[in-house]
């Protein structure tokens, strides 16, 4: 499933890039087949994920300590399911 995350968050651009480069080494290659981080400014990211296992994903981002880690962060997400244009 093609998504697309619009991520907004208080952390410099370049911590939350580490952030997200570090989860998809550690946990998130298991559910996510490939992604590209996108900078739209300093605080906010568009980033766009090919899921492999959406219900994985899901779990693996809900954590508490991934909670703890949003709430430190002023982080907020909108989530887009994407579908190709024919």
């Amino acid at each position: 499933m093609n998504t697309l995350i619009v991520s907004t968050f208080d952390c410099s651009f370049e911590d939350f890039d580490k952030f997200v480069a570090d989860f998809h080494e550690e946990e998130g290659h298991k559910y996510v087949e490939e992604y590209e981080l996108i900078k739209v400014n300093d605080h906010k990211s568009h980033l766009i994920l090919k899921v492999k296992d959406l219900e994985g994903f899901a779990a693996a981002t809900s954590t508490p300590e991934m909670k703890e880690w949003d709430k430190e962060n002023g982080y907020k997400d909108i989530c887009y399911s994407l579908t190709p244009v024919e």
